[in-house]
């Protein structure tokens, strides 16, 4: 409102007066029930903005792209290897198991045939591999016609864990007698 407006109001008399203070009064409280409103709208969306799969029970794909600080502190030390460290890599072999050359057929630019022309020069690179693991076997033997006096038994083969290479698992199998043993050897070599 301006000033000529309250200005006819009050010279309008008490009452007209009475009912702008009283229009005015019922405004503010419209006013500051939205405003408090809001303001638990606000705090409701601030609270589910910062709330992530460490602070709640959300999943962590609904975190979106926030990297998460690392809590590393910094040492002053450089990245990488440090001064005096010795390195150690495969050095490329003079004559390698196996030398694969790859020939190029086709420009990979243009597209256009390079089986009759002569390669200039070759780019060397070597891979090291693990040869793969065989099967070994072991013969396990044990002295016979010895019988223990207290059971009157003759062993033929003390518990024995078997190692198997080419599984690289440990089976710890007690071997009571030799059919035992050639059984886990047949079960084992129908495996392969």
């Amino acid at each position: 409102m301006k000033r000529e407006d309250i200005l006819k109001v009050y010279e309008a008399g008490p009452e007209a007066v009475i009912k702008l203070v009283n229009t005015l009064t019922a405004t503010i409280f419209e006013q500051s029930e939205q405003i408090t409103a809001l303001q638990e709208r606000v705090k409701a969306l601030e609270d589910q903005l910062n709330k992530n799969s460490r602070n709640s029970s959300k999943p962590p794909s609904t975190d979106g792209f926030v990297k998460p600080k690392s809590q590393r502190q910094k040492s002053g030390k450089p990245v990488g290897g440090q001064k005096g460290h010795t390195g150690y890599t495969f050095k490329m072999v003079d004559n390698p198991d196996h030398t694969i050359i790859h020939r190029v057929s086709r420009c990979n630019k243009c597209g256009s045939s390079l089986e009759e022309t002569q390669a200039t020069g070759y780019e060397r690179r070597q891979v090291f591999d693990l040869p793969l693991a065989v099967l070994g076997e072991q013969t396990f033997s044990a002295a016979s016609g010895a019988t223990s006096p207290l059971s009157e038994r003759t062993p033929f083969l003390s518990s024995t864990p078997f190692r198997l290479p080419s599984r690289g698992i440990l089976l710890c199998r007690h071997v009571g007698t030799l059919n035992d043993l050639l059984t886990l050897i047949g079960v084992i070599r129908q495996a392969e």
